[in-house]
């Protein structure tokens, strides 16, 4: 009987064999089929025996066949008394006798022939002589010499040399070895019947011993198998067996799931080319390919679950050797990267697009190596240029020659800043195009510093001469537009100041007219005389308001300082105070900040708003009110009356120049003043604006840059009534009665602080 021991003790190589003995028949059968199977096979062979083993052992071959081996050093014979001799000293073992006698013959016959079958009897002889140390000592020699060689050994013992209690020594010597043989003799090879009982008796411990064994090796197989099975079952990834011929044999439990298989019956048999269309199919093919000329196929493609949902997979196709080397089946490993290939294609797709914007922008990336003073442009700044995908580029130091002469130094400069790390690196300058023609570029960049020293920079490039001729374009516009407006204002100034003297003069004349006649004419002559003067008195308005007008943009400095909006409020109503009884008006103001403004146009502008407030009054006693509102970043003034109101087809209209919505008869006005506020809140840096409805009044708004803002005050005030002052009652009892140093120092007895209306 012959079985394999699987021991999973890692001393013993895979083909050290034993062979358990009664009768000499029995090893030199063994023996012969080593032999004969090294030959037949170009094997190099050691025997190493006795003499007498020599010759029963040469008696089982032709004469010929053993002398031809013998002859080519194919089958050496080494005598193992000789050896015994040079390997024991004193009953233990000399392993570098051994290693000189042994291994170096060994070498020699693997230098010749590639690998070596082996048979060595030491072990018998030490064994049936006592030595049991120095025999599994020669064991472990022979195993470490096998070790690292491709050769395979067979030793002999017999089993007489166990007594029958040894049964330790004789599991030792099983242990030793990877290959067990056990045979029993022929009955008439034995006299004595308990000599046969005992050969039975070893013959069946061998027998157990290897049964023991075996069981052990194959449950630890299954174990490794299950655990295996496991592994490869919860792996996310397919793992398919896939035949020769291309058909589907197995495929794990993950890539069931993954491929959304219920039943593996059903794709069992398929061809695995049938899971694939379009380039991967291609793809596929190739890889099965490689696999089956023993190579690595790798691959990656779109093939869809068995519901029709699409997945990517990246896939590798490995050969599968069998025992002895033959490639007979194929390993497919599928890996789900849906998601990394989306990202991916979104990424492609964004960098496509930021390629499409840089390209139409015209603007490109560049880096410089410092170090290696090597310079690189992508592909969009060589687009800007004009240059091709392979067309050199300078070295760093060498591209101020594409530079214009007299940017030059203002590049040089900017990149030895950044360089030195004095300020980042960006300037305009113009650079020579492919084509020769010269174009301005805005450059940025940022450097990239180790230990302190420069070694490289990065940065884009936007080509911004369409922009520098827009800016030149309107820059001479403007320029031209000022010298207009200059021009414009200097006429009207000149013209509303020489009109001044000859109108007043015909008024003069007019009036002087008028008391001349007084009596001598009618009725009728009298009313034309009248509107003449009139006429004269509105042209003097006018001309009036022009000249202060053209003034705003000629003369008028604005001077900003803190000024206290309450108290540009008093003097507008003190100003106002004849027109706001004759109006039987009330005026009112919340509490009112300090701001940083111009107070001459400050003042002006809040009393044309007041002013406009009074004169479109409708029905209703006249209620006009002042407040302001932080918005952070500025303070919004806004003047509220109960007026007329205005339609809001006209809400822009009526900040333009000379602009009138109602006759002079209806309301009196030269049409100037909205437009005087609206020119003055732009020189203060706001805007204004109207909300309003016909019938509902209107709210006037401007602001005023909150640059420099001093903390409100909200302290009590009085309002002017028709022409009647009173105190506002609602102050506390505990400031009642204390003067107002505010109110007194501004001196405007009609005004002393905001009453709610």
């Amino acid at each position: 009987m012959t079985t394999a021991a699987a021991s999973s003790d890692a001393r013993f190589a895979r083909d050290h064999n034993v062979q358990f003995y009664q009768d000499q028949s029995i090893l030199l059968a063994r023996l012969e089929g080593l032999v004969r199977d090294g030959l037949h096979a170009g094997h190099g062979l050691l025997i190493l025996a006795t003499s007498d083993k020599f010759a029963s052992l040469r008696a089982r071959f032709e004469e010929g066949a053993w002398s031809t081996a013998v002859d080519i050093g194919q089958l050496v014979l080494v005598d193992a008394e000789d050896v015994l001799r040079r390997v024991l000293k004193d009953g233990a073992l000399d392993p570098t006798a051994f290693a000189t006698v042994i291994a170096t013959e060994v070498d020699r016959l693997l230098q010749r022939f590639g690998s070596l079958s082996a048979y060595g009897e030491l072990v018998d002889l030490l064994w049936e002589r006592g030595h049991r140390e120095a025999t599994l000592a020669v064991e472990k020699l022979w195993h470490d010499l096998m070790a690292t060689r491709p050769m395979t050994l067979l030793c002999g013992y017999r089993l007489g040399g166990f007594a029958g209690e040894d049964e330790r020594g004789f599991r030792l010597v099983c242990d030793a070895h990877s290959h067990v043989h056990a045979s029993a003799p022929p009955p008439s090879a034995v006299g004595d019947h308990g000599r046969m009982l005992a050969t039975i008796e070893r013959r069946g411990l061998a027998i157990d011993h290897e049964r023991e064994r075996r069981e052990m090796a194959e449950a630890a197989l299954r174990r490794s198998e299950e655990f295996n099975r496991r592994i490869i079952d919860s792996s996310g990834d397919c793992i398919k067996v896939i035949g020769l011929d291309g058909s589907l044999q197995s495929m794990n439990e993950g890539g069931l799931r993954a491929m959304g298989v219920c039943d593996v019956a059903t794709i069992v048999g398929r061809q695995y080319m049938d899971f694939w269309s379009g380039p991967a199919r291609d793809q596929a093919l190739q890889a099965l390919d490689a696999a089956r000329a023993g190579k690595v196929g790798r691959f990656q493609g779109s093939c869809p679950t068995m519901s029709g949902e699409p997945r990517w997979w990246d896939v590798l196709v490995t050969p599968m050797p069998d025992a002895q080397g033959h490639i007979d089946r194929l390993l497919a490993v599928s890996r789900d990267i849906t998601s990394q290939h989306e990202q991916s294609q979104r990424l492609l797709q964004t960098e496509q697009r930021l390629a499409a914007a840089l390209a139409a922008a015209r603007v490109g990336t560049w880096s410089w190596d410092i170090v290696a003073d090597h310079l690189v442009w992508d592909v969009s700044l060589r687009r800007v240029v004009g240059l091709t995908d392979d067309e050199p580029l300078p070295a760093g130091k060498d591209f101020a020659e594409w530079i214009h002469v007299d940017d030059r130094e203002l590049t040089s400069t900017a990149i030895g800043d950044a360089l030195a790390g004095r300020r980042p690196y960006e300037v305009e300058f113009r650079l020579r195009h492919s084509d020769g023609s010269w174009h301005w570029h805005h450059s940025r960049g940022k450097v990239t510093s180790v230990d302190g020293k420069p070694v490289a920079m990065i940065g884009a490039c936007v080509d911004v001469t369409e922009l520098r001729q827009a800016q030149d374009a309107i820059a001479a516009t403007a320029d031209q537009l000022q010298r207009s407006n200059t021009e414009l204002e200097q006429f009207a100034y000149i013209a509303s100041h020489d009109l001044q003297e000859p109108l007043r003069m015909v008024t003069q004349y007019l009036d002087l007219l008028e008391r001349h006649l007084v009596g001598k004419i009618d009725a009728r002559e009298q009313t034309y005389l009248q509107r003449a003067l009139q006429g004269g008195s509105r042209m003097h308005a006018l001309i009036g308001d022009l000249l202060q007008y053209s003034r705003l943009g000629r003369d008028s400095a604005v001077e900003m300082r803190d000024v206290d909006l309450g108290r540009v409020f008093a003097e507008v109503v003190d100003t106002l105070a004849p027109r706001i009884v004759q109006a039987g008006a009330t005026v009112t103001h919340d509490a009112l900040p300090t701001v940083r403004s111009d107070k001459v146009q400050l003042t002006q502008v809040l009393q044309n708003l007041v002013s406009n407030a009074l004169t479109f009054r409708g029905q209703d006693a006249t209620r006009v009110h002042v407040s302001a509102v932080d918005r952070g970043d500025a303070w919004v003034v806004s003047v509220r009356d109960n007026g007329i109101g205005i339609e809001t087809r006209h809400h822009q209209r009526i900040f333009e120049v000379f602009q009138r919505l109602h006759s002079v008869q209806q309301y009196p006005g030269t049409g100037i003043g909205l437009s005087i506020c609206k020119k003055v809140v732009e020189r203060l840096g706001g805007r204004i604006w109207v909300e309003s409805a016909i019938g509902h009044g209107a709210t006037f708004h401007f602001s005023l840059p909150n640059a420099a803002i001093a903390e409100s005050h909200a302290t009590p005030s009085e309002v002017m009534t028709g022409g009647h002052q009173r105190r506002d009652e609602t102050r506390s009892p505990s400031t009642r009665g204390i003067p107002d140093a505010a109110a007194a120092d501004r001196q405007a007895p009609a005004v002393v602080r905001a009453e709610q209306p």
